[in-house]
């Protein structure tokens, strides 16, 4: 069996608030985001949870401004 922490699992995720910090939007654009299908999120309980790399991903393939 792997163990596998809490930590590890958290580790991969971030809370919107989190998220906004880390990428310099707001709430509003980043439930938008979700809204649209760009990124995707867990539920924990009453936290919405948002997987990083995912994120990355999407905001790496956004076109370059000039």
């Amino acid at each position: 069996m792997i163990e596998v922490s809490s930590n590890d699992i958290f580790k991969k995720y971030c809370s919107v608030k989190q998220f906004c910090e880390i990428f310099g939007i707001g709430r509003t654009s980043c439930y938008k985001l979700l809204a649209e299908g760009k990124i995707s999120a867990v539920k924990f309980g009453d936290r919405t949870l948002i997987e990083i790399a995912q994120a990355e991903k999407y905001f790496k393939n956004l076109p370059l401004y000039c």
